[in-house]
């Protein structure tokens, strides 16, 4: 619960090493709030950081943050009660309040919306390049389509010329047939084995037997050719090797075998037969008369000569003697087959004509051994035989298309496609590659179309929001009343859906609104917002843990009062409406932290008493508290009121600037001046600015060689004082500003004067207030310098 928590431990920023601040301890009473002084650069706003990382905000630079109670143990916040953790600091302010210039009007936007605005910008740019992205794809889509359709448009052209014109023919179309993506990809299905020749050579072959079917000139192929008898080429090869013995022959015999050996041996047969018949008388080729022992011993020679087994070999030899294979071609022309087996057939009869040779050639002369080589007669015949039987299985075939022309009608087109497919080879793979490449930035532009229609939901649904949300304009309004004592010098009006800034009941633009006054506009709202969707009578009942870092800047010097005045009103409300509501205030601004210690030491005397109607719990006044602290070296210290003066800490302030470390004092260095030189001329002298610069027994207090200079500087000084101060009155402004004029350098130089003015004056004076934190040799630079002018 918020009302445990004592203490907020954290590492990051400048916090090195974690530090315990015990901001809300109670130490024997009860601790409403907790005040924090601090100069510029000593850790307040990682303190407020720290929180905000505690209440789940992003907040990087905080490593860890986590809150503890009296005895260190951790207090785990529930969400309910990180929603009741608000800061405020420069972060809740560049976050919530954001000014935008539309024409001569100036659009405010705050909290929630400022959030809205920035996602609708965010999305608007990624919108405008989710379009640019679509824009270029549907062009890089249209360039791609035209590169694809020149390659089909070339596809288109390969399949007209030659498929659609061969389906016209199969199908006796008048016209070719009209070519589409579907007929592209059915003939790139087919994948051909046999070449493009081949496959026109079998549609060609096909067509003209289609014609002649449709004419009705074709008939049945009935001839069947006849499968031969088989070859026994190894008893060819044994015969024609084999070796016969030649008998001791006298020279006659001798001159007998020459005959035979000479391809003569028929002749020798019929000698035989001559000379072996008794009634041959005379010798029939040379018309002797022949004796019949000469007769006898003849035929006698020439039966040693044509022995028996001779003759044996040579009837086996006339055995293996064939005739050639005779085929009518002409009865099977129309089968594609017919032209394989011929030429086989062919081959065999030439191997079979050679070997016949070689073995007429061993009967002649059967003394005589033929060698032959290794012949392919096996594997021919084996060939022949397949040719043969896909020759009838053709011829079956073809009878059958004879009677069944769908089926040839179905071939030719198959035949077709697979022609087809050598012709739009090439162009359908470029056709393919386009299409592919097609479809691939036809799914990047879907992609982005879908992207742009989100963004523009989106974008719509921003705006939407953005228009819905309704802002408490009223009650902002009132606090801007309340703090700058005017209805009209800023106001927020509601015009056309927007919420329009208005000073002094004119448009403004964003760079006549002053940081100051943006940040009041965020003080502003940041109450609205705690209190948004809350009843006012009830706001200020729940339990709170408020947050507030520098809530008066150097910015808001001229409207502290009001400034101030509201912060009272609120945490009064806040304090009092919840005795668990607390807040921890930081500030660099000494003034100020003595204002918020006044507030609640009287804010602490409200308990106890009638508070707007109802009554409170009374509490022991003596318990009820609240913690002021000063942040120096990375830890809290006691701060006490009564050991810190203002008019010290306003003389360092001066010594600061005047060194040109102090920027941050620029536009309130002059109020501070004055203060100074006002105090110091009262308590020492016991008169004004305009006294002590006229005064004699005081200039001759100032060494000789500076009298006139700072005269006529102090006189100058009162001028400008008195001018300004008459301004403020008119618009009924007074915080004795008077520097606002004078530029950042003579600023500077004014403050040196000074602080020079008040040495030579009352050197010990000067150095007690400034103590370590000036350097008296560099005022002695200074008033040397002045010296020599």
């Amino acid at each position: 619960m918020l009302k445990d928590v004592e203490k907020i431990s954290f590492v990051g920023g400048k916090f090195k090493e974690p530090v315990n601040m015990e901001l809300l301890c109670n130490n024997g009473g009860l601790a409403k709030s907790a005040l924090v002084y601090g100069r510029n650069g000593s850790g307040k706003s990682t303190i407020a950081k720290a929180i905000r990382k505690i209440k789940s905000d992003e907040v990087s630079m905080i490593v860890e943050a986590e809150m503890k109670d009296g005895n260190d143990n951790i207090v785990l916040l529930g969400d309910d009660d990180k929603r009741r953790i608000f800061v405020f600091d420069e972060e809740y302010i560049d976050n919530n309040i954001k000014l935008q210039e539309t024409g001569l009007k100036t659009i405010i936007m705050l909290g929630e919306q400022v959030d809205l605005n920035e996602k609708i910008s965010k999305v608007e740019e990624e919108l405008n390049i989710v379009n640019k992205e679509y824009n270029d794809k549907e062009k890089e889509i249209e360039k791609i389509k035209i590169e694809k359709d020149s390659r089909e448009s070339e596809l288109k052209k390969g399949l007209k010329q030659g498929w659609a014109d061969r389906d016209r023919i199969i199908k006796e179309h008048k016209r070719n047939t009209p070519v589409n993506s579907r007929i592209y990809d059915e003939v790139m299905d087919t994948m051909p084995v046999d070449g493009k020749s081949e496959l026109n050579a079998e549609f060609n072959r096909k067509e003209a037997i289609l014609s002649k079917i449709r004419s009705g000139t074709i008939k049945s192929i009935e001839y069947v050719p006849k499968l031969p008898s088989n070859y026994d080429i190894s008893k060819i090869k044994n015969l024609l090797s084999k070796k016969i013995e030649n008998p001791v022959l006298t020279d006659r015999e001798k001159y007998l075998l020459k005959v035979i050996e000479s391809k003569k041996s028929d002749r020798l047969y019929e000698m035989l037969r001559i000379f072996e018949d008794e009634s041959t008388k005379s010798c029939p080729y040379c018309l002797q008369p022949l004796e019949t022992g000469y007769k006898n011993d003849l035929a006698i020679s020439i039966q040693k000569v044509l022995s028996k087994e001779v003759e044996k070999h040579r009837q086996e030899l006339r055995s293996l003697i064939v005739n050639k294979i005779e085929i009518d071609f002409s009865k099977i022309t129309e089968l594609n087959e017919s032209r394989n087996l011929e030429s086989i057939v062919k081959e065999v009869n030439k191997i079979l004509l050679d070997n016949n040779n070689k073995l007429q050639q061993k009967i002649d002369n059967p003394y005589n051994p033929i060698e032959i080589e290794d012949i392919r007669i096996k594997e021919l015949y084996d060939k022949l035989r397949s040719s043969l039987t896909k020759i009838e299985k053709e011829r079956n075939e073809y009878n059958e298309k004879i009677q069944n022309v769908e089926m040839l009608i179905g071939e030719l087109t198959k035949l077709n496609k697979s022609i087809s497919y050598y012709d739009i080879e090439i162009p359908y793979k470029k056709y393919k590659e386009k299409k592919k490449i097609l479809e691939e930035k036809q799914r990047e532009f879907e992609i982005k179309r879908e992207e742009c229609l989100k963004k523009k939901v989106e974008l719509k649904d921003l705006k939407a929001r953005k228009k819905s949300i309704k802002i408490a304009i009223k009650l902002i309004n009132k606090n801007l009343e309340y703090i700058f004592l005017s209805k009209n010098r800023l106001r927020i009006d509601y015009r056309d859906n927007e919420y329009v800034l208005l000073s002094n009941g004119n448009n403004v633009k964003p760079s006549e609104i002053s940081l100051g006054e943006r940040n009041i506009i965020g003080l502003c709202y940041f109450f609205a917002d705690i209190m948004q969707n809350k009843e006012t009578s009830k706001a200020y009942e729940d339990e709170y843990l408020i947050v507030i870092d520098d809530p008066v800047s150097s910015f808001d010097f001229e409207n502290k009062v009001g400034i101030m005045s509201f912060l009272n009103y609120q945490l009064e409300n806040f304090l009092l409406g919840n005795v668990s509501t607390r807040f921890i205030i930081l500030t660099h601004d000494l003034s100020t932290m003595y204002d918020f210690i006044n507030i609640l030491q009287e804010i602490n005397k409200e308990y106890g008493v009638e508070y707007k109607g109802k009554v409170k719990k009374i509490y022991d006044l003596n318990k009820l508290k609240f913690n002021a602290f000063e942040l120096k070296n990375k830890s809290l210290s006691k701060f006490d009121k009564r050991k810190r003066q203002e008019y010290t800490e306003l003389v360092k302030k001066i010594y600061e600037y005047a060194s040109g470390k102090g920027d941050d004092y620029d536009i309130v260095v002059g109020n501070m001046m004055r203060q100074v030189l006002e105090a110091f001329s009262t308590f020492e002298y016991k008169m004004g600015i305009a006294q002590i610069a006229k005064d004699k027994d005081i200039l001759k207090i100032v060494p000789e060689e500076y009298r006139n200079y700072f005269k006529n500087l102090m006189y100058r000084l009162v001028l400008h004082g008195g001018s300004h101060r008459e301004e403020q009155v008119k618009v009924l402004k007074d915080n004795m500003n008077f520097y606002n004029l004078i530029s950042t350098e003579e600023k500077k130089r004014t403050a040196q004067d000074i602080l020079c003015f008040m040495y030579l004056l009352n050197e010990r004076h000067l150095v007690s207030h400034l103590g370590e934190n000036g350097d008296i040799n560099k005022i002695k630079e200074w008033c040397d310098e002045r010296k020599s002018e």
